[in-house]
């Protein structure tokens, strides 16, 4: 989320090429595949600009239908798609799809502007970028809804049954998560309720509690081992010219920019935490250290091996800057647009702390703000402060909307932990894998029960929306 890459937000396999595998990488081709036989897209016509009306351009938007559970008088539950291409709906066995047999609901799934194949621009200049912000997204959300709501209408009639206002649930992980809470914010008559999951409403620019939530997570040991990997690294690069080209060509990333390859190296290694796969980073570079093998290289092969065939293009260049200035649009690459929600609007600068850091110190205010500089070729700088007035920050004065995170994700620490009232209940899941949207994953009977329980209460939340 925080990547120039853009790792998909959910872990999710069996839902919306929901792993942390990036669109371009073989196994999020290969859902993907499984999504285009199972389900079929289909298009709604969207405004480009919703707020000047003598703008009469549109575009089409991509969503996808799950009515097999749908009674007809039933909730709609719609799923925001968020900052990544939306290859299917959350089916396959799903949380999402559980409550919807239970409710006799119709599932919708949305594609977010901008991405997958909902790109309403030719090419992704700078300036054909300037639709692409919440307050846009918010508003295709309302506009989808109302139109779906007059043909469900319509369909009743046809079938010669009475009309019925169908209650709608809006549901989305992460930035989607966000998203659905602001909907029930700005359109609380659209939306009966939300649930945001790892829903990331504190919009913070100097975010350094996800590096600090990263140490937390890994525990002390493999905490220590990754704070001598970033300060040995800040080391190597700083050296010499030939040892800051040696070290780029350790991690198969020659010639990247300092500050490129500092974060592509801290994202190597909270990718794994944030996605609940710690072990993986953690144990071999333990056995590395318990050996006294070479820590560096260690983290180099697990980087290599594991961490790049992960991401869009399979390798580092997604996150050269200079790279990123390709407008060249593509249904697969979302890393140019997510950058520019963060650079205009919404921040999330995983900076690193000044202390038991576990990322390089060139990962600070100071790179980002070169990297909006140089992959928009203009001084972008979001101005997070006006984006928490709109919205509320974790104050959000809205009712009727479920927060859900996982007490080992980085991301909990923009969202909201604790519940306030009935109203708008919170739960942390807690287990060793309690990860980014760990509850929107596909029960299975061997969850921790920390986990199903939080499902539990997602599912009484929801209930308790419709009522």
């Amino acid at each position: 989320m925080g990547a120039a890459h853009t790792l998909l937000l959910w872990i999710l396999p069996a839902v919306v090429v929901a792993t942390y595998y990036a669109p371009h990488s073989a196994i999020a081709l290969e859902m993907k595949e499984k999504m285009a036989g199972e389900f079929v897209p289909q298009w709604f016509v969207q405004k480009l600009d919703h707020f000047h009306p003598d703008d009469t351009r549109v575009f089409k938007q991509k969503y996808f239908v799950i009515d097999r559970h749908f009674n007809n008088d039933g909730p709609v539950f719609l799923y925001l798609g968020g900052e990544a291409p939306l290859y299917g709906p959350p089916g396959f066995g799903s949380f999402i799809e559980t409550m919807a047999e239970q409710h006799g609901a119709l599932i919708l799934a949305l594609e977010h502007r901008y991405y997958g194949e909902s790109i309403p621009v030719d090419n992704l200049s700078t300036e054909n970028l300037k639709w692409l912000n919440t307050r846009q997204a918010l508003l295709d959300i309302a506009a989808f809804r109302i139109a779906y709501s007059q043909k469900i209408k319509l369909d009743r009639q046809q079938e010669g049954k009475p009309e019925l206002d169908n209650p709608w649930i809006i549901m989305g992980g992460s930035y989607a998560g966000a998203l659905a809470a602001w909907f029930r914010l700005k359109f609380p008559h659209l939306a009966r309720g939300s649930v945001a999951s790892s829903g990331v409403v504190d919009v913070i620019n100097d975010f350094q509690m996800f590096d600090v939530q990263v140490r937390q997570s890994v525990g002390p040991e493999c905490a220590s081992i990754l704070h001598y990997i970033a300060k040995e690294l800040d080391r190597r690069m700083d050296e010499s010219p030939q040892s800051n080209a040696q070290v780029k060509s350790l991690f198969g990333a020659p010639g990247l920019y300092d500050g490129d390859f500092a974060y592509m190296l801290s994202d190597s290694a909270a990718m794994a935490v944030q996605y609940g796969y710690a072990e993986q980073l953690c144990d071999p570079l333990k056995q590395a250290y318990q050996s006294g093998a070479d820590l560096m290289n260690a983290f180099a092969e697990y980087t290599k091996n594991f961490f790049f065939p992960t991401l869009e293009r399979g390798g580092y260049l997604e996150y050269d800057c200079k790279y990123l200035q390709d407008g060249t649009p593509d249904a697969d690459r979302s890393g140019r647009q997510w950058w520019y929600q963060k650079c205009t609007e919404l921040g999330w600068m995983q900076n690193a702390p000044k202390e038991n850091y576990m990322r390089s110190t060139k990962v600070s205010e100071e790179y980002h703000k070169y990297a909006c500089r140089t992959i928009f070729q203009a001084p972008l700088w979001p101005d997070t402060e006006a984006v928490q007035h709109y919205y509320g920050g974790r104050a959000i004065p809205a009712t009727n909307i479920m927060f859900v995170n996982g007490n080992q994700d980085p991301w909990q620490h923009a969202s909201i932990t604790n519940s306030t009232d009935i109203s708008r209940p919170a739960r942390v899941a807690k287990c060793a894998h309690c990860s980014h949207c760990v509850d929107l994953k596909p029960p299975s009977w061997d969850d921790d029960q920390d986990l199903k329980d939080t499902r539990d209460d997602v599912a009484k939340a929801v209930a308790f929306f419709l009522q």
